[in-house]
Parts: structure tokens; C-alpha cells; sequence
């Protein structure tokens, strides 16, 4: 009887285990999935910033709407190349007087009926001109979408790479921090012993202290830093995230192939290269309305005065008239438009000539700054590790009594600076790129997303 009460209790006690472990995993399946509807990453690329900015940017879904009208006023503009067919109906009504001498009326009403058909032939030019101007202005749209989406993932990277700076320095501090620390309690050791004095430790522990107000300043600057880019990705519910650096990738382009690279794909130098033509055909447009006119019009239907001769053979009428307009005198206007144009052209050709040379001049200094950086960089990597390894030999040496413990305070200064340095040397380096990479013209989207990954 025992054994059989043990063993309904055991089977009654696997039942439990059961229905509490299908508790869990249905609980854990929910969490799961609730995380995947909350973004809450830990650590956030510059790969995850671009792709999500894309993706929610109210601006940039404002440049793309204008781009996308542009594109439909060029099509309407197309269909200025077709006839025009029309469906036309009415009824007049007319009052006459009596003739004198006639003892009847003229019938005061006429039906009418049919279709009409207007072509175009010959406008001097603006039918084609228009529809280039708007071709011409769909591909401004576009690149000027690609400008301002540029300019806005500018700024976005670089608050992301001033957030992983700042993470940077935290951490800097944060270690020598520790190792003041530990070098104060390493004096505290030495007074009991009778070896250090009061000052000396007094020292040790001011210099301790005076890493809270400095690291406390740099939090409340990465804060807010990240708060910005949180509002530009409406991520509201993500808190606590790490920003890294992207990939380090110098640029390999000579200044002459930079040059040529820019000139084919920088957004701003195609953009006033495209305004230069529309200048152009914006002239010949306007000196359009001075040119001859050719066009043709046609009509078949029914006219009558009866209204149920509507459709009958006798009621049918048909015309074709070819219309010519030859401009003859105009006030002089067409000089003045023709003076306007000229003026037009040449503003925009100054625009283009002034562009090229401020190209020219941002890759010449971004090849000076590249090179300079990396030349930076690559010393501050070697002071910083001779400074960590001389505060390193430093430490040991106090702990043997060959140093005095103002030479640590030298040492560990010195290694300070040496970090801080490198991270604002790194910063530097990965500006510099993304501003290269902004002057030759290259699609901050496609390279932060996919290129720099590759």
C-alpha cells in the first residue's frame, strides 16, 4: 500500500514538472518574440544606424516624394507628342426677330455631336524643349535626393563616431581611475609601514578623486549623443547600447583619379552641370513663343436642327483645318528673351567652373589630411604603448622604493594623455574617411551599408 501511495505521488509530481515546464517554454517563446517587435540591441554598428535612418528619415521621405513628382510631370509633359482626342456634344439656342415680309421663324435650335482631334505639328521647339526640361529636372530630382541624403547621413555618422569617441575616453579614464586606485592604496601600505608620508597619500587620493567631475562630464555627453540618434531613429524604447567603429579602410585613390571619380558621380557637380542644360533649354523654350506654329485640327460628328437626325447620313459633317501662325512683330520682346537666356547660360556655367575648382581644392586637402592622419595615428599607437609600459616598469619600481610616488603621478598622467590621444586620433581618422568618401561623390548609404563591410 506504501509503495503504490509513492509512486501516485511521483507520477503526481511528473504532471507538475511537465505542466511547469511547458509554462516556461510558452513564457520564453513570448519574451522571444516580444524582443523581436522591440528593437533593443547592445551593440549598434554604423551599418545598423545607415540602414534604419534609410528606412524611417521623415526628410529623406520627403526628398523622395519630390523626386518622384518630378518624374510624373516629365511623363505628363510626354504626352504633349500625342493628339489630343476629345468627345464634344451641344445644344444652341437662338432667338431671331421676324424678316419682315416672311410670315415664319428661323428654328432657334441646333444639335451637334462628334469627336475632335488637335495635333501639335510644329510649336517652334516647345513641345520637345518642355519635355526635355522636365527629363532634365526628373534627373535633378534625384540626384538632389542623393545630395541630401548624403548630407544627412554626414551628420548622423558623425555624432555615432563622436559617441564611440566619447566611449572611448570613458573607458581611458575608467582604467586610470583603477590604477590610481591602486596606486593610493599601494601609499596607504607604505604609511602604515612608515614609509610614505601624510601628503603623499593625501595627494594620491585628490588625484583619485578628480576623475569623478571629468568622467561624469563625458557621460552626460555620450547621454546625450545617443539621445539624438535615438530620436532620429525613433528607437524610443531602446536604453542601453554600445557604439562601435566601423571598419578602418583607407582611401587608396591619387588625386587625379579622385578627380575623375568626383566629376562623374558627385552629386553637387551633376547637379550644376544638368542646371547649366537646363539653362539652355530653358532659352530655347521661352524664344519658342517667337518661332512659326503648325498645327492641325479635325472634327467628325452630325449638325442639325433636329434632334432625332442625330446619327442619319444627312446630318454628318467633318472638318480638317491645318493652322499656320508666323510671328511677324512682337514689341522687341524676343530680344530681351533672348538676352535673359544668354545671361542664364552664363550664370550657370560660372556655377559649374566654381564648383570644379572647390572640388579640386576639398581632394587636394582631404589627400593632405589622409595622409597626415594616418602618419598621427600610427605615432600615437606607439606612444601610447611606450607610456602604458613606462607607468607599467613605474609601479614596480615604487613597490621596490627606487622611485618616489611624484614620478608615478608623472607616469600615470603621461599614459592619460597618451590614450586620450590616440582616441581622438582614431576619431580624426575615421572623419577624414567619411568626408573623403562624401567628396568623390560616393553613396554614404551603399558604403557605410554594404561597401566598408566587404
Amino acid at each position: 500500500m506504501q509503495k503504490k501511495i509513492c509512486a501516485l505521488r511521483f507520477r503526481d509530481w511528473r504532471r507538475r514538472i511537465a505542466v511547469v515546464f511547458c509554462v516556461f517554454l510558452a513564457v520564453a517563446s513570448e519574451l522571444k518574440a516580444e524582443s523581436g517587435r522591440k528593437p533593443n540591441p547592445s551593440v549598434i554598428t554604423v551599418r545598423q544606424l545607415v540602414e534604419r535612418f534609410v528606412e524611417v528619415s521623415p526628410a529623406l521621405r520627403s526628398a523622395k516624394a519630390e523626386a518622384e513628382m518630378a518624374a510624373e510631370t516629365e511623363g505628363e509633359l510626354f504626352s504633349g507628342f500625342f493628339p489630343k482626342v476629345h468627345l464634344v456634344g451641344s445644344i444652341t439656342e437662338q432667338q431671331a426677330p421676324l424678316i419682315p415680309g416672311f410670315s415664319f421663324r428661323f428654328n432657334p435650335n441646333r444639335y451637334r455631336a462628334g469627336v475632335e482631334l488637335t495635333q501639335p505639328l510644329y510649336l517652334g521647339g516647345r513641345v520637345w524643349n518642355a519635355w526635355r526640361v522636365a527629363q532634365t529636372q526628373k534627373e535633378v530630382a534625384k540626384l538632389q535626393y542623393l545630395e541630401r541624403k548624403n548630407q544627412n547621413l554626414l551628420s548622423l555618422i558623425e555624432v555615432s563616431l563622436q559617441g564611440v569617441s566619447l566611449q572611448e575616453q570613458l573607458a581611458v579614464l575608467e582604467k586610470s581611475r583603477q590604477q590610481q586606485k591602486f596606486f593610493w592604496d599601494l601609499v596607504r601600505k607604505k604609511k602604515r609601514k612608515g614609509i610614505a608620508r601624510d601628503f603623499e597619500v593625501s595627494q594620491a587620493y585628490a588625484d583619485y578623486l578628480s576623475y569623478e567631475s571629468r568622467m561624469t562630464k563625458l557621460r552626460q555627453s555620450l547621454f546625450e549623443a545617443k539621445k539624438q540618434l535615438l530620436q532620429q531613429l525613433e528607437w524610443p524604447r531602446v536604453k542601453e547600447f554600445k557604439l562601435i567603429w566601423p571598419p578602418s579602410v583607407r582611401a587608396r585613390l591619387g588625386l587625379n583619379s579622385a578627380l575623375e571619380l568626383a566629376r562623374q558621380q558627385r552629386p553637387d557637380v551633376l547637379i550644376v552641370k544638368k542646371q547649366k542644360q537646363l539653362a539652355e533649354m530653358q532659352k530655347k523654350l521661352d524664344l519658342g513663343e517667337h518661332y512659326p506654329e503648325l498645327s492641325f485640327y479635325g472634327a467628325l460628328g452630325y449638325e442639325t436642327s433636329d434632334r432625332s437626325q442625330i446619327g442619319e447620313e444627312n446630318a454628318r459633317t467633318y472638318s480638317a483645318i491645318l493652322n499656320l501662325k508666323i510671328p511677324i512683330f512682337s514689341g522687341l520682346s524676343s530680344l530681351n528673351v533672348r538676352r535673359r537666356g544668354e545671361f542664364g547660360v552664363t550664370q550657370a556655367k560660372s556655377n559649374v567652373q566654381r564648383l570644379m575648382l572647390q572640388m579640386r581644392d576639398q581632394l587636394v586637402q582631404g589627400v593632405k589630411r589622409s595622409e597626415s592622419v594616418a602618419l598621427r595615428l600610427a605615432q600615437a599607437k606607439a606612444w601610447e604603448k611606450e607610456a602604458q609600459r613606462a607607468l607599467r616598469l613605474g609601479l614596480k619600481a615604487y613597490r621596490s622604493g627606487v622611485v618616489s610616488s611624484l614620478r608615478v603621478v608623472q607616469l600615470q598622467v603621461g599614459y592619460e594623455r597618451a590614450a586620450l590621444n590616440l582616441t581622438q586620433v582614431r576619431y580624426e581618422s575615421h572623419y577624414a574617411h567619411l568626408r573623403w568618401q562624401l567628396h568623390v561623390g560616393a553613396d554614404l548609404e551603399h558604403y557605410y551599408s554594404r561597401t566598408i563591410y566587404e
